[in-house]
């Protein structure tokens, strides 16, 4: 059953998703055709509109997944969700296992977009390229894979948090908060949550040390930061990382999203 909750959530998602593909993506051959031309105005205008709908599927796709979340399971249409002979953990999982797959190859969108102009304009290999050339800066393999995973997670997390300040929010005791209700505990736990990771950046002895190129040096169970180096000013070539902020709010979203799931077995209100 639970198979059949994820194909009905691609299929409903994927009308509204695969039309702003299409859009961008008639937008994209559109430019790339009159960069042909000596129309220069209306190129650049098509180019701006490209980039401009690129940046902007890849930041509204995680706040529409929100909104259906909310939608599907605490207006009056969640009276028919709910209804379905599955449990709300598979529920959960069916919607946010798909929000995730929208949130990343929109993303992914936009950044393979934003690359193309830059590389069809020569704007890549004449400026961004050079200048990483003249200050001997190329990122290797791993950090790059590593950056990434990294992005992977953030656009995971922020559906985590989107949908805990859905869920809270329809609650007894948090629902006269109102349609306002989960921008407000999505800022507040955003805020609170990155307190937490420079409490643990700092405090916990955690911490991975960069050279200029951006490899990878070393790892050492201390500090990043000591108080005398930062006294005597002391210059080194390899640049301290903290991670123990990064374990410690992954730590918190787990707990984000096992509270989640409590919520919607126990205490939810649907309009």
């Amino acid at each position: 059953m639970f198979g059949k909750l994820v194909k009905l959530e691609f299929k409903e998602t994927a009308k509204t998703m695969l039309l702003a593909y299409i859009f961008l993506a008639i937008l994209g051959l559109l430019a790339y055709g009159l960069s042909f031309t000596n129309i220069s105005a209306a190129t650049g205008i098509l180019v701006f509109l490209f980039v401009f709908s690129a940046v902007v599927i890849g930041i509204v796709t995680g706040l529409l997944m929100a909104l259906r979340f909310n939608k599907t399971m605490f207006s009056s249409q969640g009276y028919l969700t709910h209804t379905l002979p599955v449990t709300p953990t598979q529920l959960y999982l069916s919607k946010i296992l798909v929000a995730f797959f929208w949130n990343v190859v929109s993303f992914f969108a936009a950044v393979l977009s934003v690359f193309a102009v830059l590389k069809i304009s020569g704007a890549w290999d004449e400026f961004i390229l050079e200048i990483m050339d003249e200050i001997g800066m190329t990122p290797p393999t791993g950090l790059i894979i590593l950056f990434v995973c990294a992005i992977l997670v953030s656009l995971f997390t922020f559906l985590v948090s989107t949908f805990f300040a859905c869920t809270i929010c329809n609650t007894s005791r948090f629902q006269g908060l109102g349609s306002a209700g989960p921008i407000v505990i999505y800022l507040l736990t955003s805020t609170i949550l990155q307190i937490i990771s420079v409490i643990g950046t700092v405090f916990i002895p955690l911490t991975l040390f960069v050279n200029e190129k951006l490899k990878i040096e070393s790892f050492s169970i201390s500090f990043p930061y000591k108080i005398s180096d930062i006294l005597n000013e002391s210059i080194t070539t390899k640049a301290p990382i903290g991670i123990g902020g990064v374990i410690l709010i992954y730590a918190m979203y787990i707990l984000i999203f096992v509270f989640t799931l409590k919520l919607l077995k126990k205490k939810v209100c649907i309009k």
